[in-house]
């Protein structure tokens, strides 16, 4: 068994994340179909303060 986490600063409508909530659901199958770190920052944290 594998466990991951996607930590999604502030709030997806007001991030800048490439193709929206579409980018959302492909890096969270990334993190599904690949091995990697346990946490994972969908953006960097200064760029997900409100």
């Amino acid at each position: 068994m594998r466990v991951v986490q996607l930590v999604i600063p502030g709030s997806i409508p007001k991030l800048q994340v490439t193709n929206g909530v579409d980018g959302v659901a492909e890096r969270i199958w990334q993190l599904h179909t690949t091995s990697g770190e346990f946490r994972t920052m969908l953006v960097p944290l200064e760029e997900g303060r409100e």
